[in-house]
């Protein structure tokens, strides 16, 4: 992600080409990551700012994990997207990793360019697609919202999975109600109804 001063001095015309991932999901997976206790940049950290005992505690719950990554936010997604390319992030092309392999053709399609096929390094590592409410309350919703809301909205990703889920958020009936008829007319992938609802979660 530190590619900045790489990609200044790096030959032109050349791409900057970033990947970005569902926030909700994101946490879930770098929890899992850690807790295998692979050398992570995240795992890492850990180890030098506090004892063993402490470590383990903080990666036996993945709220107590979740809130040290906010609490030092180099290791949000948000955060090593703008430290790759700004803030808001001035990028040529954006992977998506829910259809990574789609998106690595068509930019191979675009620039017309002889790429290989993507290889998995670690095939235990498969994406995978997390069950949120059962990592996630509201308070840590609204924490990943405040910290990674630009990748909520540039990206196309949404942050309920369902309109039931406003009520958390004091949101009035009357407005309840239109969203809920916009939501289910596809508003739910419009920048202006995300901003709508980002309001509420500021």
């Amino acid at each position: 992600h530190y590619i900045n001063s790489c990609y200044a001095v790096c030959p032109k015309p050349s791409i900057l080409i970033v990947s970005v991932r569902d926030p909700l999901q994101y946490y879930i997976s770098m929890y899992h990551y850690t807790r295998r206790r692979i050398n992570s940049g995240c795992l890492i950290t850990l180890q030098r700012m506090m004892p063993a005992a402490q470590v383990t505690a903080i990666l036996s719950s993945f709220s107590q994990f979740t809130h040290w990554v906010f609490d030092n936010s180099s290791f949000s997604q948000h955060s090593r997207l703008t430290r790759t390319c700004g803030s808001p992030c001035i990028a040529d092309e954006v992977l998506h990793l829910e259809t990574l392999s789609d998106d690595w053709r068509a930019l191979a399609a675009k620039y017309h360019l002889d790429l290989p096929e993507l290889q998995r390094i670690n095939n235990s590592t498969s994406v995978k697609h997390y069950d949120t409410s059962l990592y996630y309350n509201p308070l840590l919703t609204k924490r990943v919202w405040q910290e990674d809301r630009e990748i909520f909205l540039h990206y196309g990703y949404q942050l309920f999975q369902d309109p039931s889920e406003w009520i958390h958020w004091h949101v009035p009936a009357k407005t309840q109600a239109i969203w809920r008829a916009e939501w289910q007319s596809g508003w739910r992938f419009k920048k202006k109804w995300k901003h709508a609802v980002g309001k509420y979660l500021a």
